[in-house]
């Protein structure tokens, strides 16, 4: 399956350890976003280009994962941990269900890992795609394992 894997770049040992573990159980990560951070030295570079090709790359992996049938996987960053490009990757999936009119059957796939109390109530969003949601990230791993 191929897979986007969105979440707060201070968590960024989180990410990597989560993307290694889907390639070993043969899943294709869209972009590794967090190698992309290491290479450019900064998860908000101040340079236009680096910005605008770190932005490109982001994009194209979320829809990239979209356009397979795949799936986006949502590291809920703890309490206090801010992330703005991991909100933003979701809407962009969401709004790929969107604009496609579809039948709104890909996954969104959110882990709760970081003691971060899950959003018990409905959500208006949750309307518009399937969530799954797991309170550790090898339960969420398990789950897509069982997906294949």
């Amino acid at each position: 399956m191929r897979i986007y894997v969105a979440g707060a770049s201070r968590e960024i040992e989180r990410a990597k350890r989560v993307m290694a573990m889907l390639r070993e159980a043969g899943h294709t990560v869209t972009f590794d976003w967090a190698a992309h951070i290491e290479k450019v030295e900064h998860a908000a570079p101040t340079n236009f280009e680096i910005r605008a090709e770190s932005a490109t790359h982001d994009v194209s992996g979320v829809v990239e994962a979209w356009e397979e049938g795949g799936a986006l996987v949502l590291l809920h960053p703890a309490a206090g941990v801010p992330t703005v490009g991991a909100w933003t990757e979701l809407g962009i999936w969401i709004g790929q269900n969107i604009h496609a009119c579809a039948d709104f059957t890909q996954d969104i796939i959110v882990s709760y890992e970081t003691q971060t109390e899950p959003h018990t109530g409905p959500n208006i969003f949750d309307a518009l795609v399937p969530v799954e949601r797991f309170t550790t990230d090898d339960k969420l791993l398990q789950a897509i394992a069982r997906l294949d």
